[in-house]
């Protein structure tokens, strides 16, 4: 007998001994070896386990557990070929194994299915796939966030246990394994994209070609979308070799190694140097890319600094304010150039003798690096040794947090009032009708309140790049991305002033009774409606980026954008916000954000199995997984 089982995200990596159980299911195992003795071997087969942090999105780091997983099982067959399975995962594992159960199932297996005994899936988020038994209270409720998997279990149909928190009337459980899709397609949409390979998201060969770096591609989809892996790969940075709680000892290390080097003739450990100096670039790296990433936001810091105090969440504060008054760009130049100066002159010297050019080079480099990084080095090092596992899951986590975010800002916009009142007060103004124009302003002011709040916050065309790269057949994300292309040509700084003007006029007008201030409502309704234009005729503003929108497939709403129709498009998004997806924007906000964590494996119900209850007798989920293994393994035995 053999028990394979897959740890989930964080649980264990690439280089890690597949003969020590680890993470949540080391209580399975535990269990079931003390039941059943010595003839039963344990493997955790190592693979990266990481999401987006280690260089890898999620995808790629389930498929480096499909292969460890397919490996094992070869390897243990060829070894023993009268050997029989147990495999099972939790989380990310879970998603590996149950992906290769239902390969095995219908015969695409490294085994044939008659090896297998018995298939142990918790908080999978392939959970709802055909042929596998449901364990535990209201678990038909939801399904993963990765959807379930084509061809089900085939013949290991009854041999598949599967075991998630799918909440109650007052907790959505574990989001993981148990997505509501009926009620947030939206969320299910970006999930799904996320939890899935390239192909099954619809990428074509063209598109995996421009991931590639490769000729020949054009980085939009079929449907004029662009890539959903371009999200994925834009949302992915490589924290694996990042030591932030050494980065103000390594920089104080190569500032003492090189400070009398100027003087000549001393040996200096160049291997040594162009080491550390890497360490300090591979450092440097991950976060110069999280703060220019646009996730950094007046809402992630008020996020952080809702935490407690000591915890991780406040040491991520505390670096990325520290960060971000650091040179990080000029930081990350000059330590790559030392590395390579020094590796350079390490290969050319051998000794590590510098001649004094040599050294007052290094020791200039030294010193720019130094000052360039001053403001974060002086952070402690435990506060940047605690900030690490937060930091490296942010990004991810913000971009769903900021899109949902965004969308219900716009469900929450009343778009036809700003219409009306940008129309009807350019009017007024120019007619001289002081209280119209009053009226005109405030209404505008409601209306876009939380435009203006948004604002302050995102960037509303990268937003809706963003939402143009989720697969959504319902259309929802399509709708979005177009409001905020043309949401994203109105100047808001500019509109608020003049309605503040038009404002403060009508109250001199009408309150003050200085009728002077009549000939200064003309010029500002004439600039109100050179603002607004942006809007009403969707002149578009190329920032120097260069982006240009890339508009929504479908004749409705090709039509709405190409007539200019305004209105058109605000009927469209009267639809969205009154659809079922809409019913319950401050839920579907929640779900996001919880789902969002599914990177860092972090959410409450998702690490509580060893607490959750299954069934009457009130054993919990590992318990229950464990008798069961157990009675399987018995009955082999007997």
């Amino acid at each position: 007998m053999t028990i394979v089982m897959m740890a989930g995200t964080g649980e264990t990596h690439a280089a890690a001994n597949p003969n020590q159980p680890v993470g949540m299911l080391k209580g399975v195992t535990d269990r079931v070896k003390a039941s059943v003795g010595e003839n039963v071997s344990v493997i955790f087969p190592a693979y990266s386990a990481s999401a987006f942090n280690k260089g890898l999105n999620y995808v790629q780091s389930k498929q480096t557990g499909i292969d460890s997983l397919k490996h094992t099982l070869t390897s243990q067959a060829s070894q023993c070929a009268n050997t029989q399975f147990v495999i099972g995962g939790y989380s990310q594992g879970a998603d590996v194994a149950g992906d290769v159960a239902s390969d095995i199932g219908n015969n695409r297996g490294p085994v044939p299915a008659d090896k297998v005994l018995a298939i142990a899936l918790l908080a999978d988020p392939g959970r709802g796939t055909p042929g596998e038994a449901l364990v535990g209270p209201n678990a038909n409720r939801g399904v993963g966030v990765g959807g379930n998997r084509p061809g089900g279990m085939g013949s290991l149909a009854g041999r598949v246990a599967t075991i998630c928190d799918t909440g109650n009337s007052t907790s959505p459980g574990d989001m993981y394994c148990n997505l509501d899709r009926e009620k947030y397609p939206l969320v299910s949409s970006i999930s799904q994209m996320l939890a899935t390979t390239p192909a099954e998201a619809g990428v074509t060969q063209q598109n995996q070609r421009q991931m590639a770096g490769l000729p020949g591609a054009t980085g939009v989809s079929p449907t004029g979308q662009q890539s959903p892996s371009q999200l994925t790969s834009a949302m992915t940075t490589d924290w694996s070799s990042a030591d932030l709680g050494q980065l103000g000892s390594n920089i104080s290390t190569l500032a003492q190694t090189l400070a009398n080097a100027p003087s000549g003739g001393r040996a200096v450990d160049l291997g040594q140097v162009a080491t550390t100096a890497s360490s300090v670039s591979n450092t440097l790296q991950p976060l110069q890319q999280l703060i220019g990433s646009g996730t950094v936001d007046p809402t992630t810091t008020k996020d952080l600094s809702a935490a407690p105090a000591g915890s991780p969440d406040r040491a991520a504060l505390t670096v990325l304010n520290n960060a971000s008054k650091a040179d990080l760009a000029s930081a990350v130049s000059t330590s790559q150039q030392l590395a390579t100066t020094a590796g350079t002159l390490a290969q050319q010297s051998g000794s590590g003798s510098l001649d004094p050019a040599q050294a007052q080079q290094l020791s200039s480099l030294s010193n720019q690096l130094g000052q360039q990084t001053a403001p974060l080095t002086a952070t402690p090092a435990p506060t940047m040794a605690s900030a690490s596992g937060v930091l490296s899951v942010l990004a991810p986590q913000k971009v769903i947090e900021q899109v949902l975010n965004v969308v219900v800002g716009l469900g929450s916009t009343n778009w036809i009032g700003m219409v009306n009142g940008l129309s009807m007060t350019v009017q007024r103004a120019v007619a001289l009708d002081v209280p119209g124009v009053r009226k005109s302003a405030q209404e505008i002011n409601e209306a876009i309140g939380p435009l203006v709040k948004m604002a302050a916050q995102v960037d509303f065309k990268w937003i809706a790049s963003i939402l143009r790269m989720i697969p959504d057949p319902s259309g929802y994300t399509q709708i979005a991305a177009t409001i905020l292309d043309f949401v994203g040509n109105l100047d808001i700084i500019r509109l608020v002033n003049n309605i503040q003007r038009i404002e403060g006029i009508a109250f001199d007008v009408l309150e003050q009774r200085n009728l002077v201030r009549l000939a200064d409502l003309v010029p500002v309704g004439l600039d109100l409606a050179t603002v607004a234009s942006g809007v009403l005729t969707g002149a578009t503003k190329t920032p120097a980026s260069g982006y240009q929108p890339n508009l929504v497939a479908g004749s409705t709403l090709s039509n709405q954008v190409a007539g200019a129709d305004f209105l058109g498009l605000t009927n469209s998004m009267v639809q969205l916000v009154s659809s079922e997806d809409a019913n319950n924007l401050a839920g579907l906000v929640d779900a996001g954000i919880e789902v969002s964590q599914f990177v860092g494996g972090a959410t409450r119900n998702h690490v509580a199995y060893g607490n959750y209850q299954v069934d009457n007798s009130g054993r919990s989920a590992i318990e229950w997984l464990a008798d069961w293994i157990t009675l399987k393994v018995q009955r082999v035995q007997a």
